[in-house]
């Protein structure tokens, strides 16, 4: 998951092969290298609802090893520095997330859904046992 600062101007809601705006034409060649790329799943995008101004591309991965193959590639060379043309990277350095998301049914709903919320806690380095049982059984719900 990426986090991007938006260029004034530049709508990426609507993406797609028949758009005629060059920002979303660019956008578009970029979702179809990385599509292109072993390991790939999927990949959905968006602005951020009280902040329109971010923007947030998740792009889901086989493997941690496919990831890391792509990030070494001229495909991610090429990627990388046409986002340069998409969004405003002197704003703020672009944040990536890297997740491993525990897969249920509701977790794979929550990505097809309108709005998604995506929350982040830290935990103490050594959680007391009562809460890391308490973890542990949330994600088997």
């Amino acid at each position: 998951m990426m986090i991007y600062h938006s260029e004034p101007g530049v709508d990426l809601n609507n993406a797609s092969s028949s758009s005629v705006n060059p920002a979303a034409q660019t956008f578009v060649r970029l979702t179809e290298i990385v599509a292109s790329r072993k390991g790939y799943r999927h990949q959905f995008w968006g602005y951020q609802v009280d902040n329109p101004g971010l923007f947030v591309w998740s792009i889901d991965w086989k493997s941690i090893e496919d990831y890391i193959v792509f990030r070494g590639s001229k495909d991610y060379v090429e990627v990388e520095g046409d986002l340069g043309q998409l969004f405003d990277l002197d704003a703020a350095t672009p944040v990536t997330l890297l997740l491993n998301i525990h897969r249920h049914e509701s977790a794979t709903n929550a990505f097809r859904s309108g709005v998604t919320e995506v929350a982040f806690f830290s935990f103490p380095s050594r959680p007391r046992q009562e809460m890391r049982v308490a973890i542990n059984e949330g994600c088997d719900q």
